[in-house]
């Protein structure tokens, strides 16, 4: 629940960002002729929103990927790296990432990411097995989110990875041991009552 919350908080902000951004541009373009001070000003704030931007994702509790419709990833948070081993550099596209993740996947995972542009609001895209830099095994629910375009006309997307193996590694055992007895391991009466048909 707490992920998802930051998930659509982080979300919420990032678009207000950009929106903030882009109505700040439309506004100062129309006014360009009329002081070369404004101009500096919007570059001031252009510069402050972009490090806003960049910082929430940086700092984010969640993996969060900004990624750009060349398919070029743009950044990710330390939360990523710590969770995959990779950083930026090591993942510098989309294809990359799904090699990396994804090695017997990759066309397929990247086919996904590519879809995405298409979108026009926030999406779940389920639960998505990966694997780490150090070989060890993630779930992660995936969610992104279409936040406008950048200066150069790309559309760009954010998409969070919400690390849910833990969760998922209780409730395998809390199946395991609802299905089978304690002290032999064998399966119990109530499994057999529930996949034998009467």
């Amino acid at each position: 629940i707490k992920g998802l919350v930051f998930v659509v908080l982080s979300s919420l902000v990032i678009f207000i960002t950009i929106r903030i951004q882009q109505s700040i541009r439309k506004s100062l373009e129309s006014d360009y002729g009329d002081s070369v001070r404004q101009t500096d000003e919007y570059k001031a704030l252009l510069k402050n929103q972009k490090a806003l931007l960049n910082n929430l994702i940086d700092e984010a509790p969640v993996a969060i990927i900004l990624h750009a419709e060349n398919r070029r990833i743009l950044r990710v948070s330390k939360d990523f790296t710590e969770l995959t081993g990779y950083t930026a550099k090591d993942v510098p596209t989309l294809r990359a990432f799904a090699e990396a993740c994804w090695p017997s996947r990759s066309e397929e995972v990247l086919e996904h990411f590519t879809s995405l542009y298409d979108m026009q609001e926030k999406i779940y895209s389920g639960a998505f097995t990966l694997t780490s830099r150090s070989g060890h095994t993630l779930i992660w629910d995936l969610y992104s989110a279409y936040i406008g375009r950048d200066d150069t006309g790309l559309k760009n997307i954010v998409t969070v990875g919400i690390d849910v193996t833990a969760k998922r590694t209780k409730e395998k055992a809390l199946t395991f041991k609802s299905y089978h007895d304690d002290l032999t391991g064998l399966y119990n009466r109530r499994y057999y009552n529930e996949m034998i048909p009467h």
